[in-house]
């Protein structure tokens, strides 16, 4: 049970009542996400971009932008497409 969110009236509330609730909490786009370092999003950022993929500001953050950009390049060069950094697609664009 998460009552953390709740104050401290409606905490005592759902105690009592025997309901229960759950909060699923994402992280925000700019903390490093899926083992990415900032590094390395910077890198596939620019690469994206060099190819046409990608047309934001390369920054590090794997935010919507990269990860639309990375969907795309999986879905054009046969890869599984999650949007996400993967060994795979280091490798299949040239990023060691």
């Amino acid at each position: 049970m998460i009552l953390a969110c709740l104050r401290a009236d409606q905490q005592e509330s759902m105690r009592n009542s025997g309901r229960f609730a759950v909060f699923l909490i994402s992280p925000p786009y700019y903390e490093p996400r899926y083992g990415s370092e900032g590094a390395i999003v910077a890198q596939v950022q620019r690469r994206l971009s060099e190819l046409g993929y990608y047309h934001g500001l390369v920054d590090g953050i794997m935010g919507p932008r990269p990860r639309a950009a990375i969907s795309a390049y999986e879905s054009r060069h046969g890869l599984i497409v999650n949007g996400m950094i993967t060994p795979q697609l280091l490798d299949r664009m040239g990023i060691a």
